[in-house]
């Protein structure tokens, strides 16, 4: 009995969860246009011609990039289907209603620089390509259907010798792929997230704060040795045999630094 209560909760809680999220995984437009181009900087999408992809997934795993015109490379694998350059991918995306007035996130787990739009309006941008990218819905992003576009350039977005350097676009590592892989999903987002990093902030600030209060017990102690080997150089006969095991440039470098006490 109470092992059939156990998963009913279980399974409350995971369908609890699984509201809070909405999977984006699936079939997409997408268009592809020239890197930088009115293409890719227009607010709404152009009348060319509509392809279908399938996301999580690349141009390449989608087989819409180009052959390559070099086939006699012999330092590593060529690509069937290279591309470089913007690719629209659009879809009709349904704001549940029970998200009212809830901040909304667009969550894209790995992907190259991005301009995201909903109904044809620039939500914003980003060229993270080795950590999620997440926007923030605006607010007038109300329940119901709404035109979700993301502009993924993988020819712009980064300097340009990373294409030639970084094992992240090299043909000889990952490559210069462009897609959106890994979870692609909407979601509300947590309050809870938000608290942490809070408290994470007020909590580092706290033990930084506590960290330069903090006495130095090695300082202290090099410091008392310090001062008592100059009080005998002060007092004692000007006698190389007599004088502490501590050169005079020593001392004045400590000085210098901390300023404490006058050179002799």
């Amino acid at each position: 009995m109470k092992k059939s209560i156990l998963i009913a909760c279980l399974g409350l809680v995971s369908l609890g969860l699984q509201a809070q999220s909405i999977s984006l995984a699936g079939e997409w437009n997408v268009e592809l246009g020239k890197s930088g181009s009115a293409f890719a900087k227009s607010k709404r999408a152009s009348q060319g011609e509509m392809k279908r992809a399938i996301l999580p997934g690349t141009i390449d795993t989608n087989h819409l990039g180009f052959a390559p015109k070099d086939t006699m490379e012999t330092t590593h694998l060529t690509r069937l289907y290279a591309y470089k350059g913007a690719a629209r991918y659009s879809r009709t995306i349904n704001i549940p209603k029970d998200w009212k007035k809830k901040p909304v996130e667009l969550f894209l787990e790995r992907t190259r620089p991005t301009w995201v739009y909903v109904d044809g309006e620039l939500v914003d941008s980003c060229n993270f390509i080795s950590t999620p990218q997440r926007y923030l819905l605006p607010k007038k992003v109300k329940p119901g259907k709404h035109l979700l576009e993301i502009v993924v350039d993988n020819g712009r977005g980064v300097p340009d010798q990373v294409y030639g350097s970084s094992h992240a676009y090299t043909e000889d590592t990952q490559t210069n792929w462009n897609g959106i892989i890994g979870e692609i999903r909407l979601e509300v987002k947590s309050e809870e997230r938000g608290v942490k990093k809070q408290r994470s902030a007020s909590e580092g600030k706290a033990n930084s704060i506590a960290q330069r209060r903090k006495p130095n017990s090695t300082f202290n102690i090099q410091h008392s040795t310090l001062q008592s080997r100059i009080s005998a150089m002060r007092f004692a006969p000007r006698n190389r045999f007599l004088t502490p095991n501590l050169s005079r440039s020593a001392i004045t470098r400590f000085t210098s630094r901390n300023t404490v006490f006058s050179p002799i």
